[in-house]
């Protein structure tokens, strides 16, 4: 008996069905088909500033706030710098809120006219001080449940005295902006601030 030869083999089936998925492939490329397709597209909208109605925005995780910090900190030395701008503080700065802006901008206003503050670079470094304190001022009545747990940990974060904090404390200020004023004005001058 002789035995009956298969018309394929198993390893030429296999290179057969390579073959026709590899053509069709080849096919579908050609007439632009793809065989794999995205199911959905992310687009982020943020607008330009929000309105009285609109609802607030998710706060940006840490590390997106902080790129959104120093674009608009380098936006603000820059027009600090700018000594023919005249009006640089009636423009807002797109990734500060309104009273981080303030801030700066009466830091920019105390620096004004100094000599070692030549170009945006130098300017840049100031802002970003100014803004750790501001930032850390923040974190402290964020953090802190109640007054006199904030008044404590601002007594023992900045290098100012007790009584120095109390004193303004009893002002009834309120602003962040207003404390980290304070205590920078308290930091380079060793004196209170004009209150």
């Amino acid at each position: 008996m002789t035995e009956k030869r298969r018309l394929f083999r198993p390893i030429e089936v296999i290179a057969f069905l390579i073959g026709v998925a590899l053509l069709l492939y080849i096919v579908m490329r050609q007439n632009g088909i793809s065989l794999i397709e995205r199911s959905e597209h992310v687009e982020i909208y943020r607008p330009s500033s929000r309105t009285e109605n609109s609802q607030p925005l998710p706060r940006p995780s840490v590390d997106e706030r902080q790129e959104e910090v120093d674009e608009a900190l380098e936006q603000l030395a820059a027009r600090i710098s700018d000594d023919n701008k005249a009006d640089w503080k009636a423009e807002v700065v797109e990734g500060l809120d309104g009273d981080e802006q303030r801030y700066l901008e009466t830091v920019g206003e105390r620096y004004q006219g100094q000599d070692q503050l030549q170009n945006a670079r130098d300017w840049l470094k100031v802002l970003r001080g100014s803004y750790r304190t501001y930032d850390k001022v923040r974190s402290i009545f964020g953090e802190s449940n109640g007054e006199a747990e904030a008044l404590d940990r601002l007594k023992s974060s900045f290098d100012v005295p007790p009584e120095e904090v109390e004193a303004f404390a009893r002002l009834g200020k309120q602003k962040l902006s207003d404390w980290a004023t304070f205590l920078e004005e308290y930091a380079t001058s060793g004196k209170p601030a004009a209150h």
